[in-house]
């Protein structure tokens, strides 16, 4: 039960909602996160371990980045099934398809990061 319940506290907060939806579509670094998120480096941190820890992310170091994207081959299928409802019920809203715009021109090099 735990497990589930960890799931759930991962994907109560919008900011994490959004990143979700942000990472099905492309791996991201935190500085890219940050700037679309506009939020502070320690709480892109905070957001991404506690979606590590619930099975949703991974990360994968690139050189001196550290990307992070849905994780593969996900075993657990209360997490599969809401990331396929997240997709159907967030995709459509103003604030999502702002956040896909922001991604396709987001640029980690422009950026300052510092990982």
């Amino acid at each position: 039960m735990r497990e589930i319940t960890d799931i759930f506290k991962a994907i109560s907060e919008q900011n994490r909602v959004r990143i979700l939806l942000m990472l099905l579509h492309k791996s991201l670094c935190v500085c890219e996160i940050k700037s679309i998120l506009n939020i502070s480096t320690p709480t892109v941190s905070s957001h991404l371990n506690i979606l590590r820890k619930a099975g949703f992310i991974e990360d994968t170091k690139d050189g001196k980045w550290i990307n992070y994207r849905i994780k593969q081959n996900i075993t657990n299928q209360v997490v599969i099934d809401l990331l396929d409802s997240l997709v159907k019920w967030y995709a459509d809203t103003e604030i999502m398809q702002n956040d896909l715009a922001q991604i396709e021109h987001v640029d980690r090099i422009q950026l300052t990061c510092n990982n």
